[in-house]
């Protein structure tokens, strides 16, 4: 009899949601777009490329792509969320072998394929009304993006790795689907691929109209001006004779094209394109 009188009030006792997990979240974008379905209530943890509210008590975890799985494990996840760069491999394997679930997908490089982990996403954390409501806005904003531009900018992006050099961003990196989702021309995407030492005599030969710069120590216009004083050729560009060298937000260039990646795009191509 109280067997029975268990059951029938085990029956009738409220399930959990099938999306509450604990989730461990390996890369800035994929946190972006967690938060952005509604599901930051679930993290434990996330990488230290990740943004997430002052009020969150999550756990840090490291750079996502050397991540340690003794600290993972003692979180005791149900769910780790990250991209193709996520690792290393032992700790993936690590993880699953101690049943961990996984889920690692394509670094986006452009609004198809941000659509396309948003909705993967969703699906994985059962939350496809709130990706609806996500996609609907990414996609007025593609829309306004997508609006004809008679002659695209001519942009570069240049990288200052320390004193002395710099990198320009070529085809298949971050930097160049941003220049192009924003509405501008990439010169660089024809001559090199990838970050790409470059010198000032390359630089100027592109004649940009545009250049982009991220660069930890850039916070101010005032460096805009240092940095022409430790590049003083770089004046015989248009972008430097017309004021043009723009600073962008250096986290909308981490972990693949995220929404902060779409926002820069859209606040450049405001600027760019005001009409």
């Amino acid at each position: 009899m109280i067997r029975l009188f268990l059951l029938v009030c085990l029956l009738y006792l409220p399930l959990p949601a099938l999306s509450e997990m604990r989730i461990v979240s390996a890369g800035s974008t994929i946190t972006e777009l967690i938060i952005a379905l509604g599901a930051e209530s679930e993290l434990v943890a996330v990488d230290s490329s990740s943004e997430v509210s002052d009020e969150s008590r999550v756990s840090r975890l490291g750079y996502h792509r050397q991540l340690s799985p003794e600290g993972i494990l003692s979180l005791a996840p149900d769910l780790l969320i990250g991209s193709s760069e996520t690792g290393p491999a032992q700790t993936i394997e690590l993880l699953r072998s101690a049943g961990i679930s996984t889920l690692l997908m394509p670094q986006a490089l452009d609004i198809a394929s941000l659509k396309q982990n948003l909705l993967q996403l969703a699906d994985r954390l059962q939350r496809t009304e709130e990706a609806e409501k996500v996609l609907h806005e990414i996609t007025r904003h593609e829309t306004l993006l997508n609006q004809s531009v008679n002659t695209p900018k001519r942009v570069i992006f240049l990288l200052m790795t320390d004193e002395r050099s710099m990198q320009m961003g070529g085809r298949n990196t971050l930097a160049d689907s941003l220049i192009r989702t924003a509405g501008g021309l990439n010169p660089a995407a024809s001559q090199v691929e990838g970050y790409r030492p470059v010198t000032l005599e390359s630089v100027i030969q592109m004649q940009p109209d545009i250049i982009l710069v991220a660069e930890r120590q850039l916070h101010s216009e005032q460096n805009i001006e240092r940095l022409l004083q430790r590049y003083p050729m770089l004046r015989n560009t248009p972008a430097a004779r017309n004021g043009q060298l723009q600073l962008i937000d250096s986290t909308s260039l981490l972990g693949g094209f995220g929404l902060k990646t779409l926002a820069e795009a859209l606040r450049l191509n405001s600027i760019w394109y005001p009409s």
